[in-house]
C-alpha cells in the first residue's frame, strides 16, 4: 500500500492526473451564514474544479439530503457539466452510488478531499477512502467546520490516520510536475484568479481593519 498510518511516514509514486480524482464534500449555501470560511473555501474549490477540468481528472460532488432545498444547495460556480453530482443521506461521501462510480474508475489511486464539514462528513470520507486502500489528500485550505476545535481535533485525528494534508496549490502544481507544458500554461489564469482573491482579501482587512469580523476569521 502506499500510504501508512503512522503521519509522517507517507511515501509512493507522485499523482498523475491519470490516477487521481476530486471530491467535493457538501459545500452547500446552507453553510454560508455559519461559517467564517465560506468564501475562502468557495474560492479554492472553484480553483479545484476549474484544474481538474483542464487536466481531464474526474470530480466528484456531493449534496447531504436534508439541506437540498431551494437555494440551500451547491453555489452555482461550483457547479459544471464535468462534476458528476450524487445526494447523500450518509455524512461519508462513500455511498453505494459513489462506489459504483469508483468502480467504473480503476485507475484512480489518490484522492483529492475538500469541503464541509472537516470532523464530520470529510473526516468519515476520508477514513472510509483509506480502508477502501486509496490514497487520500484533504485538502486543508478547502475544508471547514463552524468551530476551529472541531476541525483542529479532526485533522489531527486525520493525520495520524494516514490521510496527507496539503493544499490547493501544492496540489495542483504535484500533479503538474512541471512548467512551460500546455496544461500548466492552461492552469495558469486559475493559479492567478486564486492568488488574486487571497490579495484581495488581505487588502480588504486592512483597509476595513476587520480582522477580528467573522469573514475576516479565514485561517489556512
Amino acid at each position: 500500500m502506499a500510504f501508512s498510518t503512522q503521519a509522517g511516514k507517507f511515501l509512493g509514486q507522485r499523482p498523475t492526473a491519470a490516477t487521481s480524482a476530486f471530491f467535493q464534500c457538501d459545500i452547500q449555501e446552507v453553510f454560508r451564514p455559519v461559517m467564517a470560511n465560506f468564501s475562502q473555501l468557495e474560492a479554492t474549490a472553484k480553483f479545484l474544479n476549474t484544474v481538474a477540468k483542464e487536466l481531464a481528472i474526474p470530480v466528484l460532488s456531493t449534496e447531504q439530503i436534508p439541506f437540498i432545498t431551494e437555494g440551500k444547495n451547491t453555489p452555482p460556480c461550483l457547479r459544471d457539466d464535468h462534476i458528476t453530482f450524487f445526494h447523500k443521506k450518509l455524512f461519508s461521501m462513500c455511498t453505494d452510488e459513489v462506489k459504483g462510480w469508483l468502480t467504473e474508475r480503476p485507475g484512480v489511486k489518490d484522492i483529492y478531499l475538500y469541503g464541509i464539514e472537516t470532523h464530520i462528513c470529510v473526516l468519515q470520507t476520508s477514513l472510509d477512502l483509506l480502508r477502501m486502500n486509496y490514497n487520500v489528500y484533504l485538502v486543508v485550505d478547502a475544508a471547514f467546520s463552524q468551530r476551529d476545535c472541531d476541525r483542529t481535533v479532526a485533522l489531527n485525528r486525520l493525520e495520524r490516520s494516514g490521510v496527507v494534508l496539503t493544499t490547493a496549490e501544492s496540489a495542483v502544481f504535484e500533479i503538474l510536475g512541471e512548467a512551460g507544458t500546455p496544461v500548466f500554461k492552461a492552469c495558469l489564469p486559475a493559479v492567478k484568479e486564486l492568488g488574486n482573491f487571497h490579495r484581495n482579501s488581505l487588502k480588504h482587512k486592512a483597509l476595513t481593519g476587520k480582522g477580528n469580523s467573522k469573514e475576516a476569521k479565514e485561517n489556512i
